[in-house]
């Protein structure tokens, strides 16, 4: 909402404050004045009644007796100051000695005056705990008219510290600070959040490492439930397609593998080596194979057993260099990949080619040889591009390093 609307609504809400107080205040006047009016009253029908009992022997004027009652009257109104609206209106006491109901002088003795309880007119005994009683809720009236909600917000919040003795001001150095890192921490997870999307969808180009401000996101995301629920959805796309195709049966349909983040994970070794973001060292790369050690991703394992099992030839194709073949081939057993048709690696002739040439020209081969390869799974985009291309290919996350 904008600020002069916020602004409009807070003034008018003060405004009808004002007019509720100012009518709360001339209901309590006029309620004061009201009963203070039949308080009055009830003294002037007590003098004309005291007055009325004339018949016996006068010793002083009617007046007189108007103005000794009006004396012992006085002092009980000494609490409350009564005057009509208009300005030429009498005092109670002028008001008593003009309304007489007597119009001629009437005496009677003042020792036969006795002051009983006029009839129908309560004493200002009885009627003084009410006035007290509305004078103390006469507050209540005015509170109650006020709303809450019309003044504007604190721009300003007093906050208990970490100690929990001094308050301190919301909005601090040192809270700033901490809010700022969480935003700036916020925007840096979405800022390599949408890398690693671009580096997925092959949109980067060539990059030899992952950012330096994203080598932690790039490591909760390989030792989090987020990598491993990638290569479940990608593993289940692969085999749901694998059961839709109809084989030949001639022996000839092949589905191509690769290896590395494929089969094999590698995560051991980019756990020393900063999850890719330190540069590639192919030396101590190649110390790592052939130890023999890398994991199977289970996700592939359970695929590439249905594969087999549906009757395809499974052909694995790396770019793992030929003198490296005992320890892949150890490697692979070990972990349960058994029975493959085929395992192609580089060869000497194979070394400097980029790796989609090299697998694009492996897979020439096959055709060449006539198989059909109907499926092929890999990590890299080099893997699927190129030519004699697959009729499905299924792409593992990697955001570790890049092979073109």
């Amino acid at each position: 909402m904008p600020d002069f609307a916020i602004n409009s609504i807070s003034a008018l809400g003060l405004l009808l404050t004002c007019l509720l107080l100012y009518s709360s205040l001339w209901l309590a006047l006029g309620c004061s004045v009201g009963f203070v009016a039949l308080v009055c009253r009830s003294w002037y029908r007590k003098a004309g009644w005291l007055c009325s009992l004339s018949e016996k022997k006068a010793i002083f004027s009617y007046k007189t007796c108007i103005r000794s009652i009006a004396a012992r009257a006085t002092p009980r109104f000494k609490l409350i100051w009564w005057r009509p609206f208009a300005p030429d209106s009498p005092t109670p006491i002028a008001f008593l000695a003009r309304h007489s109901i007597a119009a001629q002088p009437r005496v009677f003795p003042l020792s036969s005056i006795n002051y009983p309880h006029p009839p129908n007119n309560p004493p200002y005994s009885t009627m003084k705990p009410l006035l007290l009683l509305f004078l103390l809720f006469l507050p209540l009236f005015s509170i109650a008219s006020q709303d809450p909600h019309i003044l504007p917000r604190p721009l300003i919040l007093e906050l208990p510290s970490h100690g929990g003795t001094e308050p301190s001001i919301a909005g601090s150095a040192g809270g700033e600070a901490e809010e700022e890192g969480e935003e700036s921490a916020e925007l840096r997870r979405l800022r390599c959040s949408s890398w690693r999307f671009a580096a997925e969808a092959n949109n980067l180009g060539p990059w030899k490492t992952v950012p330096a401000d994203c080598a932690g996101y790039v490591r909760e995301f390989m030792t989090g439930r987020a990598y491993k629920s990638d290569l479940e959805i990608v593993a289940q796309s692969a085999a749901a397609y694998a059961r839709s195709v109809r084989l030949a049966g001639d022996g000839m349909d092949v589905w191509v593998f690769d290896v590395d983040e494929t089969l094999l994970s590698n995560l051991p070794y980019y756990a020393d080596h900063g999850y890719g973001h330190e540069l590639f060292d192919a030396h101590e790369f190649d110390k790592w194979v052939e130890k023999s050690i890398a994991p199977a991703i289970q996700s592939s394992l359970k695929l590439y057993e249905e594969v087999r099992a549906l009757g395809f030839k499974v052909f694995l194709l790396t770019g793992r260099s030929e003198g490296h073949r005992t320890f892949t081939v150890e490697n692979l057993k070990k972990v349960g990949f058994q029975d493959w048709d085929r395992l192609i690696l580089r060869g000497p002739d194979d070394r400097g080619k980029p790796a989609t040439m090299f697998k694009s020209e492996k897979r020439r081969e096959m055709e060449v040889d006539g198989y059909r390869i109907l499926g092929n799974s890999g990590d890299q985009w080099s893997d699927l591009l190129g030519s004699s291309l697959s009729n499905r290919s299924f792409k593992l996350p990697n955001p570790m390093y890049y092979i073109p």
